[in-house]
């Protein structure tokens, strides 16, 4: 059987498809695979939780990233049915996301194994049974015969992959790192944790080619996480000009991850169709400099633009948001 070319000249008509997207700014695809990794007990699984929370409510994601509202499923693979029912159960959430009630499942009882034919078809059928729009599992290897052996790797993350482009859903998988050394900081004399890497992930190779974004949880301290994107493929935004981000945490107590910055403030300003720079600098007490400058910094990850034509001009901020287009 021949192949058949394409001529350039046929590119660009506009009857391709477009992609839609479950995260902006095209931090995840319909189909795609998200990967949240760190080291153990650094809160990836608050995160997630969190994560489909949002979700569920279509509220910005940690603040930031737009969503759009629909079903998600969260498999938990780690915990007892009693702990996973009573961290879903706390009140924490019905107080930050009431809205997430009714469109945010959990599943805590024997788990299918993503290897075996019989896992694959029992995972298709329940996700389409539920009508979820985004999975989370946590976390990946507990679903492979040979928990995360080499082998078992690849099969196994073709058939997500399988899965979320013939249900037209987006996965999110929670997964472990390889084991790390610290290493002598030679500015600081101090012993410390040298920063995550595409090769800490365990699984190492393979799993950065597979999946389309990864996100890194690190600790500075205690009472705070570092947030960091180590890969996406189909964000139009720069790796280099994607700082990690900065959150509090104390640890799932009483709050979620908290956003450090006052960035949040601008987009939840215009969300509302408030473009007025002293109304933004007013609620964040800062400068109206102060809050170009944070908007600069919005322009570099995508979440709004800047019209040079109106900035600055009276009290306009001359700050949009993008025509981000969503699920249907």
């Amino acid at each position: 059987m021949a192949f058949e070319f394409t001529y350039l000249a046929d590119l660009n008509t506009g009857d391709e498809k477009e992609v839609e997207y479950i995260i902006q700014p095209g931090l995840l695809p319909k189909g795609g695979l998200m990967l949240i990794t760190g080291d153990p007990g650094i809160g990836k699984s608050f995160l997630a939780r969190q994560m489909g929370h949002e979700i569920a409510c279509g509220r910005r994601l940690l603040g930031l990233f737009p969503t759009e509202m629909h079903i998600v499923a969260y498999m938990d693979t780690e915990k007892h049915s009693t702990v996973t029912r009573r961290r879903f159960g706390s009140e924490m959430w019905k107080k930050f996301y009431p809205d997430a009630l009714y469109n945010f499942g959990f599943y805590d009882n024997e788990t299918p194994m993503i290897d075996t034919a019989r896992g694959l078809k029992s995972l298709i059928e329940s996700f389409k049974r539920f009508g979820a729009g985004t999975v989370i599992i946590d976390s990946f290897s507990m679903m492979l015969e040979d928990e995360g052996k080499r082998e078992t790797l690849k099969p196994a993350i073709k058939n997500l992959r399988k899965i979320a482009q013939t249900l037209g859903i987006a996965i999110i998988l929670i997964h472990h790192l390889v084991k790390r050394q610290k290493l002598i900081n030679r500015q600081t004399n101090k012993v410390e944790m040298p920063k995550i890497a595409l090769d800490d992930i365990g699984g190492a190779k393979f799993l950065q080619y597979e999946v389309d974004t990864v996100i890194a949880v690190e600790t500075p301290s205690p009472e705070r996480r570092n947030v960091s994107f180590l890969k996406h493929s189909y964000c139009p935004i720069p790796m280099d000009s994607m700082e990690p981000l900065h959150f509090s945490f104390n640890g799932g107590r009483a709050d979620p991850f908290k956003y450090m910055g006052n960035e949040q403030h601008i987009l939840d300003h215009l969300d509302r169709g408030d473009n007025n720079i002293d109304h933004m600098a007013k609620a964040m007490n800062v400068s109206s400099r102060t809050v170009k400058t944070m908007g600069a910094k919005l322009q570099q990850y995508g979440l709004l633009n800047v019209d040079i034509g109106t900035k600055g001009s009276g009290n306009s901020t001359g700050f949009s948001l993008p025509d981000f287009k969503y699920l249907s």
